[in-house]
């Protein structure tokens, strides 16, 4: 029997300067393992960014005992981590409804085809 896993997506939007874009993307061509690992061991099974222009997406593949809290506080409590998010956060704009500035929301799934 395959472990029940779930997918999360959430959205968002690189700012306007094409340097910055091409620097996200040469930033995720190797992340760090201490990100991967911090991930992993929340039951973070894979990840994966799609971008069209500016826009992004984020798919999290995780196991059915992924919990958000946990996964923030890991990957908080990680000073190698925080300086990665920091890396990175600098490239997005806080996402449209977005709370407290996080750079990345929430979206609901429409339509899953098996």
């Amino acid at each position: 029997m395959s472990a029940v896993t779930i997918r999360h997506a959430l959205a968002g939007t690189l700012i306007e300067d094409p340097a910055a874009i091409e620097a996200y993307a040469d930033a995720h061509e190797h992340v760090w393992p201490e990100v991967v690992e911090a991930g992993r061991s929340v039951g973070v099974l894979s990840t994966s960014i799609y971008r069209r222009d500016r826009q992004l997406l984020m798919v999290l593949v995780v196991t059915s005992e992924f919990e958000w809290l946990q996964y923030s506080s890991v990957l908080g409590a990680s000073e190698r981590v925080r300086s990665w998010q920091q890396l990175v956060d600098q490239y997005l704009v806080a996402a449209e409804g977005a709370v407290d500035g996080t750079r990345w929301v929430p979206m609901t799934e429409v339509c899953h085809i098996v």
